[in-house]
């Protein structure tokens, strides 16, 4: 049954997801919508170059981890996850000042690949530890709100 909720919670994130797109590109203007596109399009490129390796090595090292190995990869991964931050932010606070885009459509992207990193991270470990439920309940959750 928690294989069913964890199956669910992708297919109604994807769902979502789509319906998401439909709906903002009937609100928002076609120059508002491209600004938007941009935005998240790049987000989901910086958090897939700056976070993605951080959940595959969370992955293949902490699910076979015990005892204390946990906390320590664990710990590992965070702070790897807060330098990740850091970088991202100061490239993309240098690279904002030679852009064409306006200032809070680069906060707005950054701000995306910052916080769906961590989520991700955060989603990743609860998953890996076992909880598998709780992780597909918390995927849903995530996807309902934003």
């Amino acid at each position: 049954m928690i294989r069913f909720l964890a199956l669910g919670s992708y297919v109604y994130q994807s769902a979502t997801a789509i319906a998401l797109i439909f709906a903002i590109s009937h609100i928002l203007s076609p120059e508002g919508y491209t600004a938007f596109s941009l935005a998240l399009a790049s987000s989901q490129l910086l958090c897939v170059l700056m976070f993605e390796w951080l959940q595959l090595a969370g992955v293949r090292f902490l699910s076979p981890a015990r005892g204390d190995d946990v906390s320590r990869i664990r710990s590992s991964l965070f702070t790897a996850a807060s330098l990740s931050t850091i970088a991202l932010l100061l490239v993309g606070g240098t690279v904002s000042h030679f852009g064409q885009l306006p200032i809070p459509v680069i906060a707005l992207g950054l701000a995306l690949a910052v916080l769906q990193g961590w989520t991700d991270l955060h989603l990743m470990v609860i998953r890996v530890s076992g909880r598998l439920g709780a992780a597909a309940l918390l995927l849903a959750i995530r996807r309902a709100c934003c």
